[in-house]
């Protein structure tokens, strides 16, 4: 996609968000972005919806922000009551890995979660509504109730994607997820739940395909 196109879709969603001086902002950095290349529309597109709703809940947000020399987090977003880090996923999967797409994915989001969750108070997941988030139950639960069996199952599954650098055994351990965003770009609507609510409502109906089975024991906290 041009620039020229990326640019006219950026306003006209912002136009029908309301065009409030804040999302004027995110997009023109956006569009500054994808001139330089660094960002495809599909996944800006997701992120505008995202800080549009953090701003109606009173954060002050950014897209693209630059957490260390190699980490750039997809939106961040400040309050009184702390900081949020929000991680967009669209399901992308490279040519290479065709044959393992599911596989890919859950490589893709425990990294994600990993890598980020220990820069901000809370962490968050958005994906659009007709993606299923693979969404490992580890991530789900207290770090009591985690076993080393667990995490090291999760390493291995990154390390079959993520060398350099590999994801570490501390990250996953003290990994966190504290809401997911489901988002409707047609109907510019945003659905925030907690982890346990989405794996009950999106992921439990069909875990048996993946082997995997969960009972949390409470909700997981996030921000209001």
């Amino acid at each position: 996609m041009d620039v020229k196109k990326f640019e006219e879709d950026l306003k006209l969603l912002i136009s029908r968000l309301g065009a409030h001086p804040n999302l004027i902002r995110v997009k023109d950095k956006l569009i500054e972005l994808r001139v330089r290349g660094l960002v495809k529309s599909n996944h800006s597109v997701l992120e505008v919806l995202v800080a549009d709703y953090l701003f109606s809940k009173g954060f002050e947000v950014t897209v693209e922000h630059k957490l260390t020399n190699d980490l750039v987090c997809d939106v961040y977003a400040d309050s009184s009551e702390g900081d949020l880090i929000v991680e967009v996923e669209t399901g992308f999967v490279p040519p290479h890995y065709s044959l393992e797409p599911r596989t890919y994915n859950l490589a893709r989001v425990i990294s994600k979660v990993a890598r980020y969750s220990r820069f901000s108070k809370y962490f968050g997941l958005a994906v659009p509504s007709f993606l299923l988030l693979q969404l490992h139950p580890y991530l789900i639960k207290p770090p009591r109730e985690r076993e080393l069996s667990e995490a090291l199952e999760l390493k291995a599954i990154c390390d079959k994607y993520y060398t350099n650098p590999p994801v570490t055994l501390k990250e996953i351990s003290s990994a966190k997820v504290d809401v997911i965003y489901v988002l409707d770009v047609d109907e510019l609507s945003v659905e925030e739940l907690t982890p346990l609510e989405y794996y009950r409502m999106y992921i439990a109906p069909i875990s048996r395909n993946n082997g995997w089975s969960f009972r949390a024991r409470r909700r997981s906290p996030g921000p209001t």
